[in-house]
């Protein structure tokens, strides 16, 4: 079975640039609800393919 291309297949992720981005630009980025982003980001966190910084 063949999978679908991701909606956001064209853009690339701030993880390409090396650049650190906020749940807020991630939201807007993506077009998406910043709820959505914050749910995300803890289950990619509990992958351990993101990590937090400050």
């Amino acid at each position: 079975m063949r999978r679908k291309p991701c909606r956001c297949a064209n853009r690339r992720p701030s993880v390409l640039s090396g650049r650190a981005l906020n749940a807020e630009e991630i939201a807007v980025t993506l077009s998406v609800a910043r709820a959505n982003i914050n749910i995300s980001l803890k289950e990619l966190q509990g992958w351990g393919l993101v990590k937090v910084t400050h």
